[in-house]
């Protein structure tokens, strides 16, 4: 069942790819908007993302102090909430590749198996 897109002001999506029994594989997206600044609570500032077409659909809301903390807290929450969806859990959800089963968001919580090689930089750690 697809859910409608309820965030304004997209900044950035991800597309992932679901594997459905005897569907076959399709991309599904997942939609951040723009961090803006929450008058009920005190300043501080939001970030809203979405999966429309996973789980529920639900949009979910990370505060942070400033846009750039809300936005990385978006990022890890929609990590750690796509990791452990009953697609994700089912082997049914990947990123980039299929069998690659990090669907790369920051954060903890990254499943073991394989990885991306996440060298930066000579002489970065």
């Amino acid at each position: 069942m697809k859910h409608p897109k309820v965030i304004d002001d997209v900044i950035a999506r991800r597309e992932l790819i679901l594997v459905s029994p005897g569907q076959g594989e399709r991309g599904v997206e997942v939609f951040f908007g723009r961090p803006r600044r929450d008058t009920r609570r005190g300043g501080d500032y939001l970030c809203e993302w979405q999966a429309p077409e996973l789980g529920t659909g639900h949009v979910y809301t990370a505060y942070g102090i400033d846009e750039v903390q809300a936005l990385e807290l978006a990022l890890q929450m929609a990590g750690i909430t796509l990791q452990t969806c009953r697609e994700a859990v089912t082997g049914r959800l990947f990123w980039l590749e299929r069998g690659l089963r990090d669907l790369g968001f920051p954060g903890r919580g990254r499943p073991p198996g394989p990885d991306l090689n996440m060298s930066g930089p000579e002489g970065a750690a």
